[in-house]
């Protein structure tokens, strides 16, 4: 049986900035040194303490890449906001208050030996990059979908790449890889013969996800999201992200924000 856990231990650190490179359009990536954190479990996230004096909540992000013994946190932002300009505007050198983990994630041991396919659009693929590494450790085949809509968001991030993933992107206009949507991917995918035990792992826009929840469904796969909306207090109190699940309301922050994709009404949240 498949575990979504939090172990609740949540730390707060001073990060520094070591780094920060604009990947594609308004993407940026941040280096983030000193982070000493528990290890995250793919699914959770972590929260920044506002840099604008307009803002009084922690803005939440996906970790891209971690490491709990060297400190080193990797973030992908995309800019949206006053918050996450300020952010992509920081100097090596500079501190954020970093807390986390939070939210609940995934035992990477139940998915061992089994093949995961991570579907990702947009700025979704943040979580997913993180979870392949993680899941690798565990002798996983990880496939790494992702789609944008266009060239110019897509981001070079193979520097990082320091493990063997089966990666494949699409762009909805053409201007690079493959012509469609990332969805079109993973039913080719699935259209293959699965020699082992396979499962799905989805962050993005909703109607993505739904689409890709659909397609697991008729081919009978089990299937992960990983749900994204504005939150407060990011520890489940304020219930600001609540939303409706098949089995009543659940909080983004402190129920998932991963859930098995067969709880989600999608007629509710999209």
């Amino acid at each position: 049986m498949v575990e979504i856990f939090n172990d609740g231990k949540v730390r707060i650190a001073e990060g520094v900035i070591d780094r920060i490179e604009q990947q594609a359009r308004d993407i940026f990536m941040i280096d983030i040194g000193n982070c000493f954190l528990d290890l995250i479990s793919p699914g959770q996230f972590i929260c920044v303490a506002p840099l604008s004096p307009n803002s009084a909540m922690s803005r939440p992000f996906s970790v891209f890449a971690y490491d709990p013994f060297s400190g080193h946190l990797v973030l992908l932002i995309k800019v949206v906001g006053e918050n996450t300009r300020l952010l992509s505007e920081l100097q090596p050198g500079q501190k954020v208050k970093i807390t986390g983990p939070l939210g609940r994630g995934l035992n990477p041991n139940d998915f061992a030996h089994q093949k995961v396919i991570c579907v990702g659009g947009g700025i979704g693929l943040a979580p997913l990059y993180y979870l392949c590494s993680r899941f690798e450790d565990y002798y996983c085949q990880c496939h790494l979908l992702f789609g944008v809509k266009t060239a110019a968001e897509l981001i070079n991030f193979f520097e990082y790449d320091y493990k063997d993933y089966h990666i494949q992107s699409a762009t909805d206009d053409g201007t690079s890889n493959y012509h469609g949507m990332v969805t079109d991917l993973l039913e080719e995918q699935l259209r293959q013969p699965q020699l082992t035990k396979t499962v799905v792992v989805c962050c993005g826009p909703q109607k993505m996800m739904q689409r890709a929840t659909e397609i697991c469904q008729q081919a009978k796969i089990d299937c992960y999201v990983i749900l994204e909306k504005v939150m407060a207090c990011g520890i489940g109190v304020c219930l600001g992200c609540s939303v409706k699940m098949k089995s009543g309301q659940q909080r983004i922050c402190h129920d998932g924000p991963i859930f098995d994709a067969k709880e989600v009404d999608w007629d509710a949240i999209c």
